[in-house]
């Protein structure tokens, strides 16, 4: 259960940087 919980903390983690990468790539082409 403790490790299934670090697993999908780290994966979680991995998706939010992915989504901000995003947002400001789109970010930066909208001010362009």
């Amino acid at each position: 259960m403790l490790l299934l919980l670090s697993f999908f903390e780290s994966v979680s983690m991995i998706i939010v940087e992915l989504l901000l990468n995003l947002f400001m790539v789109g970010f930066e082409s909208v001010v362009e």
